[in-house]
């Protein structure tokens, strides 16, 4: 699985938080997004980042079929005009039974 991160910092807040209620409403309904988080800043140390979605992914195709998306145009077009991002991916870890002697790999 493949998780991304986004940080938002905007002077559009309202605007921002539409999309964001847009994108968290698409949960269940694009086979691509495993699952949506969206989330506000509630400890005051973000530096001006006090929105943020999460994304999960099953893989690299997913995430070429999101780019793709109809659904995904007017997010990234509203976050690139209005906000500032900053962008995190990776995977997630594969779990394995503790009997298994292979470490995992990152």
């Amino acid at each position: 699985m493949i998780k991304r991160v986004v940080l938002v910092r905007t002077d559009r807040p309202a605007r921002i938080d539409d999309e964001l209620a847009r994108l968290a409403g698409l949960r269940g309904t694009v086979p691509c997004l495993r699952d949506i988080e969206v989330a506000a800043d509630i400890g005051g140390r973000c530096l001006g980042y006090d929105r943020m979605f999460a994304l999960s992914f099953g893989d690299a195709e997913d995430i070429a079929a999101w780019s793709d998306h109809p659904a995904h145009a007017p997010l990234r077009t509203t976050l690139l005009r209005d906000a500032e991002l900053l962008v995190f991916e990776y995977r997630t870890p594969t779990i394995i039974s503790q009997s298994d002697t292979k470490h995992l790999s990152y």
